[in-house]
């Protein structure tokens, strides 16, 4: 889970930065390269989604994942710096 929450931040993050007018475009694309992410990773979007209303339902467990994926995150910074 902390992989696929990682590359869903960096996908958002890179979608964001794309000047797309208007909205509803660019949740568009998101769909778009978030189906593609899903494959890459293997799993579906219900995997994902009913793994991220497992952890939304255990905050403590789901506050371990984000913080692996804050510290994945911070890495992945560091080297690009």
């Amino acid at each position: 889970m902390v992989k696929v929450m990682t590359e869903i931040h960096l996908l958002e993050a890179k979608i964001n930065k794309v000047p797309v007018d208007p909205v509803d475009s660019t949740q568009a694309v998101y769909d778009h390269y978030e189906k593609l992410l899903f494959k890459d990773l293997g799993i579906t979007q219900d995997q994902y989604e009913r793994s991220f209303n497992y952890y939304v339902d255990n905050p403590n467990e789901f506050e371990k994942i984000y913080n692996a994926v804050v510290d994945t995150l911070m890495e992945k910074e560091q080297r690009y710096k």
